[in-house]
């Protein structure tokens, strides 16, 4: 029974939840903090920083995270007709990418307009373009993590092997499937 493949799932509508659950989380707490944008306008003004500033470092921080997330709920829907398969170290992986980024995103959400939120930060000295420079820069570094590891989770979810031997046509060989039957004997 080693030799078995693994068992694709179902298309059971509780388990393409569970797999569509972590980009939903991250693509909603992405949607989160653009609804907020618009209110963190000037909370920075005290500490010198422009008052686009907060609004603008959301946006820069909001929009490549939905656009991740809509594209992994895109290409995981197209995997998961009918049956499919789960790798699931690549899915853990590319799970945990989502869950940090939805608690950094809510998390920003929740304090970007305090104007604690950036005296902690030691914005007081930084100018508005170094301070927009340095939330750029770490944004840059996050959506390429945070999107390469979304790569990693949609092709830990494959289509099932079933389905393609379902449309190999009856002349077509399967070398894979000879070579497997050749070492059985």
């Amino acid at each position: 029974m080693d030799n078995a493949p693994a068992t694709p799932l179902r298309a059971n509508p509780l388990r393409k939840l569970l797999v569509l659950a972590p980009p939903l989380l991250s693509g909603g707490a992405a949607a989160l903090l653009l609804a907020m944008a618009p209110a963190a306008w000037g909370a920075a003004d005290d500490l010198g920083l422009a008052s686009w500033v907060p609004t603008v470092s959301a946006l820069f921080l909001a929009l490549p995270a939905l656009s991740i997330s809509l594209y992994a709920l895109r290409a995981l829907w197209r995997r998961m007709t009918g049956l499919f398969e789960v790798d699931l170290f690549g899915a853990a992986v590319g799970a945990a990418s989502h869950w940090v980024a939805a608690v950094c995103l809510v998390t920003f959400a929740g304090t970007m307009g305090a104007e604690e939120s950036y005296r902690s930060l030691g914005a007081g000295g930084t100018s508005s373009g170094g301070f927009v420079f340095l939330v750029v820069i770490a944004t840059l570094i996050g959506t390429t993590l945070h999107g390469g590891l979304t790569m990693v989770y949609v092709w830990a979810v494959t289509p099932g092997r079933r389905s393609r031997l379902a449309e190999r046509r009856e002349d077509e060989v399967d070398f894979v499937e000879q070579w497997t039957r050749r070492r059985r004997r």
